[in-house]
């Protein structure tokens, strides 16, 4: 089997091997500013990076086969992580900030497995969040992000315009004090993706940035408030019905969940519902096949993942807790295993493991599963690396100067 995941890397590995390790140099070149996030400079600066890939395989014990855990030095701390298809040609690709760097790294995959591309993009300042979406309607995905100038915040804007190049960031600034996480959703219903914002503090404002379909963004009047200072935000159709709603996590000691269900008219019905214990990032999907979604929950403070059910279009049951091994602010779902199930995978902010459960599609998870890696995996996200049409899991450790990608059995 060979399991290529650079383009001037291939790994051939045998039933029998348990490790081994190669160092390859790696060029990334580009023409222009790529799948950047959000930033303000009108010209793109393109730079050709060294890195170093360090492959160990272990076995999985329920796999035949092995895991590959890879990883390349680009910049130091990544901090957020958006992958998408951002070239139309259906491979993911992956688009990362850095806690201290103003600019944005775009890598392009290919179909081969391979990286096909990798690029600096200037944005002046840092990323705190990305998202991935067709702002402009011209079928290709975009760049929105919170950025970060000094200690003022804004929302950025780069549109796809042709042979994978991105239009000059566009920044959107309203009367906010702190931003802290972006989102996505259609809230006036005419087939043009607007933008969600939540603060970073406790004024607990959630800002809408309406899209009329150019290349601008426009402020709102028609914010929202929460009790408490905005933590984590999910978009899906909560209620059962043909719109989506959101979901938003506060800060405190209990949480309480925030439910917005659409109401028409870009207007949307406001409950607090659910309590938990804590909920520093949160995840949609039905876990259990009844139609309705759940929502999935890692915390900060607890070492623990939660689980709510969906009993109905409106009511869920109690916080089931899991134990985990670590506080985690990110987690992912997706069919690991190819039984049709959504599993849960959750990173960690204080060890190196990667905590996954297998969902029995019947409102019970199988034990806990552990897989070391090499760095912390603060941030996580999903993403096929090796273009096997397989899930495999990218994570990023903000005080390191990796990201790892684990490749799906």
């Amino acid at each position: 089997m060979t399991i290529t995941f650079s383009s001037t890397i291939t790994a051939n590995v045998s039933t029998t091997s348990s490790t081994f390790s190669s160092t390859t140099s790696l060029t990334f070149s580009s023409t222009s500013s790529l799948t950047t996030i959000i930033t303000t400079t009108i010209s793109t600066t393109i730079s050709t990076t060294s890195s170093t890939i360090v492959s160990t395989i272990r076995t999985i014990p329920d796999c035949d086969i092995f895991y590959q855990e890879s990883f390349y030095s680009n910049g130091k701390e990544p901090y957020a992580i958006a992958i998408g298809d951002l070239n139309k040609d259906k491979i993911s690709d992956v688009v990362i900030s850095y806690a201290n760097e103003d600019k944005l790294e775009i890598t392009l995959h290919s179909s081969y497995g391979t990286i096909l591309s990798r690029r600096k993009h200037n944005n002046n300042a840092r990323a705190l969040s990305i998202v991935l979406g067709d702002i402009d309607s011209d079928g290709k995905r975009d760049i929105i992000t919170v950025n970060l100038h000094g200690n003022k915040y804004s929302i950025g804007m780069s549109l796809y315009i042709e042979n994978n190049s991105f239009s000059v960031p566009i920044l959107h600034q309203c009367q906010w004090n702190t931003l802290r996480a972006v989102a996505l959703i259609d809230f006036n219903k005419d087939e043009n993706l607007d933008v969600i914002a939540v603060s970073g503090d406790a004024s607990g404002v959630i800002y809408f940035l309406r899209n009329t379909g150019g290349d601008r963004l426009t402020c709102y009047n028609n914010n929202y408030y929460v009790s408490n200072t905005p933590l984590a935000i999910a978009i899906g159709k909560i209620n059962g019905d043909a719109f989506d709603d959101f979901v938003l996590s506060t800060d405190g000691h209990p949480t309480f969940l925030t439910f917005f269900y659409y109401h028409g008219n870009g207007a949307f019905y406001q409950t607090t519902g659910k309590q938990v214990s804590f909920a520093s990032s949160i995840t949609l999907g039905d876990l259990n096949n009844d139609g309705y979604l759940d929502i999935i929950t890692t915390s900060l403070y607890h070492r623990e993942s939660g689980i709510l059910f969906s009993e109905d279009s409106l009511s869920y049951s109690s916080h089931v807790l899991y134990a985990i091994d670590g506080y985690s602010k990110s987690l992912v779902i997706a069919d690991l295993n190819d039984d049709e199930n959504y599993d849960i995978i959750i990173g960690s902010v204080e060890t190196n493991i990667i905590t996954v459960f297998l969902n029995f599609g019947n409102s019970t998870l199988r034990p806990r599963k552990t897989y070391n890696v090499s760095r912390t995996p603060r941030v996580i996200g999903l993403i096929d690396a090796n273009n096997d049409q397989k899930p495999d899991i990218i994570y990023a450790d903000e005080r390191s100067e990796y990201v790892g990608v684990l490749l799906r059995c």
